[in-house]
């Protein structure tokens, strides 16, 4: 796979190096290492990273929280075994349904809006959970949780 790139209009010498893919009129043929290799490494990019590693930072606190969230709704809600490994479970289903839903999304929407109704989402849904008045309420916000921490790895990977 190849791209054609060539040099920003309006790009001066004290700027970073601008490129836009101009499939038409290119006359150099770059790879695709070649391409992000002439683009280079600037602010956008350490932003990026930034966004994507706080992105991922959001999906490890939810799935970490379950360990301790499990115990505690066994105390409070007099759970069973398997009514506490549901908890753990139905956020590991939401987040298997969730995968193929956000990508669709984020395909129509875009990668930015997907992050940002991602990250609403998972908030609402997570503080609705710790106000849960009882087991089965509980259940399905853990749930939408997993449905939304899905959208963590379409937003943040591409």
């Amino acid at each position: 796979m190849a791209v054609r790139l060539t040099k920003y209009e309006g790009s001066s010498e004290k700027e970073d190096d601008k490129f836009q893919v101009d499939i038409a009129t290119s006359d150099k043929l770059f790879t695709v290492e070649e391409a992000v290799e002439a683009c280079g490494f600037g602010w956008f990019q350490i932003r990026l990273s930034v966004f994507a590693g706080l992105i991922w930072m959001i999906d490890a606190m939810e799935l970490m929280v379950l360990a301790i969230l499990a115990s505690e709704a066994r105390c409070d809600y007099d759970l069973t075994t398997w009514q506490e490994s549901l908890i753990t479970t139905v956020v590991f289903g939401g987040m298997t349904i969730g995968a193929g839903l956000w990508g669709k999304f984020m395909d129509k929407y875009g990668r930015r809006r997907g992050l940002f109704v991602f990250c609403v989402f998972v908030a609402l849904m997570s503080l609705l959970s710790a106000f849960a008045p009882n087991y089965p309420t509980l259940i399905a916000f853990r749930g939408l949780v997993g449905l939304g921490v899905a959208g963590s790895s379409q937003a943040s990977v591409v």
